[in-house]
């Protein structure tokens, strides 16, 4: 189920990040090395895509002992976080390119 959060995570820009170089850059880089970092995030996100599908394939038809429920209804998490991220990232790709900026996460002290 943390997959879900993550997914918000990245809706919403949440997720930790590491952007120490990233503001020593001009404005002009910063969007497009912004936008080349979530290039590398969907790819990754496709490859985790394609192996969680085969992952709720194989072991999906395996009964839980304890709940008595195919494992497939609990590895199908993996998949639609993976959707939702693919979706989320793809949207701060084209927040990048058009607006030049994406999503901040909000801190619910200062709203």
């Amino acid at each position: 189920m943390i997959l879900l959060a993550s997914a918000i995570a990245v809706r919403h820009n949440a997720h930790m990040g590491f952007d120490l170089l990233i503001i020593k850059l001009p404005k002009s880089w910063q969007r497009w090395v912004g936008v080349l970092n979530h290039v590398l995030v969907l790819g990754f996100l496709v490859s985790f895509l394609f192996l969680s599908v085969s992952l709720v394939d194989v072991a999906g038809g395996t009964m839980s002992p304890a709940l008595g429920i195919p494992m497939g209804l609990v590895y199908l998490v993996l998949p639609v976080s993976a959707i939702l991220m693919l979706v989320y990232t793809g949207l701060s790709i084209r927040d990048l390119i058009v607006d030049g900026h994406q999503r901040q996460a909000v801190d619910r002290e200062e709203s």
